[in-house]
Order: C-alpha cells, then sequence, then structure tokens
C-alpha cells in the first residue's frame, strides 16, 4: 500500500522538488522507438513531477520487470515484438495475471492491421491505441498528461478506500 501513496499526489508534495517521479515503462524492440520517446518527453513534468524512463526490448523483460517491486504509472507498449501479439499477451499478464487496474496502458504499433484498435481496446483493458507513424511529441505529451492523471485518480480513490475501511474497522 506504500506504493499506492507515493503515487497520490498531496499539496506538500507538489511544492517539494523532491517529489518521487512518474515511472513510464517502455516497451518495444525498436531501439528508435525508445530514443525518440525519451528526446521528447525528458523535460516533461506532471504536477511538478518528472519522469522517469525505463527502458526494455522484449514482452519477457518486460514481464520480469513488471514482477518486482517496481510500480509504474504508465506502459508504453509495442504490439509486435518476439511474437504478433507479445504485447497483446502481455497487456492481458498486467491485467489478468498481476492483477494490476493501476498501470496506465497505451499501446504503439507500427502495423495497425495486425491488432484491430477497437477489439484491442475492448478487450484487453487497454487505455489507448496509436500508430507509431502518426505519433508527433504534442501526441505523447497529451498521452502523458492522460495517462498520468488517470492513473494519479486511480491511486487516490484506493487510498480513500483503503482509509474507509480501516476507519470502519476501528
Amino acid at each position: 500500500m506504500e506504493w499506492l501513496q507515493d503515487d497520490v499526489v498531496s499539496d506538500k508534495a507538489v511544492a517539494n522538488s523532491n517529489a518521487k517521479p512518474w515511472k513510464i515503462l517502455i516497451v518495444d524492440d525498436d531501439d528508435s522507438v525508445h530514443h525518440v520517446t525519451q528526446l521528447a518527453m525528458k523535460r516533461f513534468e506532471f504536477e511538478q513531477r518528472p519522469v522517469e524512463l525505463h527502458s526494455v526490448y522484449s514482452a519477457s523483460e518486460a514481464k520480469e520487470k513488471l514482477q518486482s517491486s517496481e510500480r509504474y504509472a504508465l506502459i508504453l507498449l509495442d504490439v509486435v515484438m518476439e511474437t504478433e501479439h507479445a504485447g497483446l499477451d502481455l497487456a492481458r499478464f498486467i491485467r489478468q495475471d498481476l492483477q494490476n487496474g493501476y498501470s496506465r496502458i497505451i499501446l504503439r504499433t507500427g502495423q495497425p492491421g495486425v491488432a484491430p484498435e477497437r477489439s484491442v481496446i475492448r478487450d484487453y483493458d487497454i487505455d489507448g491505441y496509436k500508430a507509431k507513424s502518426q505519433l508527433q511529441s504534442q501526441d505523447l505529451e497529451l498521452i502523458f498528461y492522460t495517462s498520468l492523471r488517470a492513473y494519479r485518480d486511480i491511486c487516490m480513490l484506493q487510498t480513500h478506500r483503503y482509509n474507509l475501511k480501516r476507519l470502519i474497522k476501528a
């Protein structure tokens, strides 16, 4: 529960320039995607907290990282990596096996026909779907703002829920 409270922004945390960064996981087998994302977003801040970008290059590497104690507010996920649907399998793993409904997942694909947008968003509990060819710096900023805001709100609701349960038991 401690990690959850770390991601709920209080007025004190906003005023503190040493606030913990938002952790973002980039999962893509294309090194240039990592490089471009890092260049475009290196100075990005949300609620006076910077982002910390972590890179992995396969779904299997991402699984290892996600099973650690690290928590990611946002996961930028490629669809086609080791297999044509490695990213979709990873999204299902995150939601079902890890039971992680907190992290926001945005699929980025270079091959939009492989995974149709409508069914992917519906069936895999993801928060967005973007073609890599259409992503520009402004698009990434919008994704970061909306995803981090949603993550923050989910964490805040869960913290309030936890605190209410404690009050009821007392």
